[in-house]
Order: C-alpha cells, then sequence, then structure tokens
C-alpha cells in the first residue's frame, strides 16, 4: 500500500501543490511534510469549524479551500490503480452482488428488501471507485450511497447507483456505472466486475495468514511441551538414582536394595 505514495500521480499532486505544502510545512511545525498527512489536517480543522472552534490566526477560508483541493486530490491516491480498487472495495461488492444473487434465486429469503451498511467516507469513496466512478470532491461526513436493484417486466434485473453527498439539501444524484451500458443488469455488471473479487484479501495484501500463525503456534506449543516433559524425566531418572558413600571397592549404596524402589 505504501507504494500508492511513490506514484507518477503522488509526485504530479506534490508538484502541484508545492507551495501549499510548503506552507503548511511551515505553520505546523512539520518538516518534510507527507502527503498522508493531509487526512489529519484537513480532518482537524474541518471538524473545528463545525464545532465552531477558533482556527489558528494564519488559517482562513481561503486557505483552508485550498487544503479541500488537496484533500480531494491526495485522497484519490488510495484508489487510482486497479490493485487498490480490488484491495480497498472489492471484498464488499462482492458481498453485496452476492446478496443480489440471493435475492434473485430465492436463498436469501422473500422477506429481504433491504440491507444497509454503516461505515466512514473511506468505505464510500473505495466502493464508488471500484465501481468505477470517480469523484471531484471526497464523499463527505453522512453521505449515503444507494445501490437498487429492480425487477423488470421480463424478469431481468437491473441495477442503479445513487449517490446523495449532501445532508442538508434533498440532492440526489444517479451515476451510471462506467463498462455497464444502461440499463445495466445483474449478469453483465457481476461480469464486468468480478475481476475486482479478491480471491485471498489477506495473502493478496501480504497480509500472514491466521492459519499459518495457529500452525506457528502450535509447532511452538508442541516444541515448549516436549522439551519440558524430558527435562522432567531426566530429573527424575536422576533423583531415584543411587547415592553412595566411601571410596573404592568400600563405596556402599547409602540406601538398601529394598529402600532403593
Amino acid at each position: 500500500m505504501n507504494e500508492q505514495w511513490k506514484s507518477k500521480k503522488a509526485n504530479a499532486i506534490r508538484k502541484k501543490f508545492a507551495v501549499e505544502l510548503q506552507f503548511l510545512s511551515q505553520k505546523l511545525n512539520l518538516p518534510n511534510m507527507e502527503l498522508k498527512a493531509t487526512w489529519a489536517i484537513y480532518d482537524n480543522f474541518f471538524c473545528e469549524k463545525q464545532h465552531n472552534i477558533s482556527w489558528p490566526v494564519w488559517l482562513n477560508s481561503t486557505i483552508f479551500e485550498k487544503i479541500i483541493d488537496l484533500y480531494n486530490e491526495v485522497s484519490q491516491l488510495e484508489f487510482h490503480t486497479e490493485t487498490l480498487r480490488r484491495l480497498r472495495g472489492g471484498t464488499l461488492l462482492e458481498e453485496i452482488m452476492h446478496r443480489f444473487r440471493g435475492k434473485v434465486d430465492g436463498s436469501l429469503g422473500k422477506e429481504a428488501k433491504f440491507y444497509a451498511y454503516s461505515a466512514h467516507d473511506s468505505t464510500v469513496a473505495a466502493l464508488l471507485a471500484t465501481l468505477g466512478v470517480f469523484y471531484d470532491i471526497y464523499p463527505k461526513y453522512a453521505t449515503c450511497l444507494l445501490i437498487e436493484m429492480h425487477r423488470m417486466p421480463n424478469e431481468t434485473r437491473v441495477i442503479r447507483l445513487f449517490h446523495k453527498n449532501e445532508t442538508d439539501i434533498d440532492n440526489l444524484i444517479e451515476y451510471s456505472i462506467p463498462g455497464c451500458d444502461s440499463p445495466c443488469t445483474l449478469e453483465n455488471l457481476n461480469k464486468d466486475l468480478s475481476k475486482y473479487f479478491p480471491e485471498d484479501w489477506k495473502q493478496e495484501c501480504g497480509l500472514k495468514s491466521n492459519l499459518k500463525i495457529a500452525y506457528l503456534v502450535m509447532i511452538l506449543g508442541l516444541l515448549t511441551s516436549t522439551i519440558f516433559s524430558s527435562t522432567m524425566l531426566i530429573l527424575e531418572k536422576y533423583r531415584k538414582k543411587p547415592k553412595f558413600s566411601g571410596h573404592g571397592e568400600d563405596a556402599e549404596p547409602m540406601l538398601g536394595a529394598e529402600d532403593s524402589d
């Protein structure tokens, strides 16, 4: 995932916002400020604004607009390659498609009408990007994404995508899904997007499998148990060994034969 900060797109953003990055680096005392710090900067100032907390004297609405522009562009680095879209949004998209198919074949039950996810703005952004929908403005707090399945008179299932990025106005945007001509059928959409469904998400992300970790723990446990048991047997054998008194041929066991048992 760190490769996203070394990409050509990341370098282009650094060049485009060089003045702003230098300015923020000085004002926030962040030498060599990197792009990944943008989110924390934007988030803090945005929350302060929402709660009427005073900004630093050097920050005004004009500068904050520049921070927003930087934030919107940097945020797109999270999904700017097919690999990133597959890893960040593919798992959730696959689950949604699975529920649609379950509704069609009846395995989901007749009562299922609506399924909701409570998620972060980054989850919505990842899902939109995986669907091929890119944006100029990063999803805001309390944003809403609606993916609907409609049954047509010929029993074909059509998918429609809506996005509400404002909470205080009734502005619902319908997106067309790139690569799936309208009306976008469930069958066609599943074919187009199946390449984004990870087969083994942890392995593709370079994470260690829980099974491998469990196996190593089990081996370590068995090894520890074997060493402990062997040590106890040696100590027990040494404890029962007869002790002698005297020297040379006159040496005699300190315990009688009947006691050595």
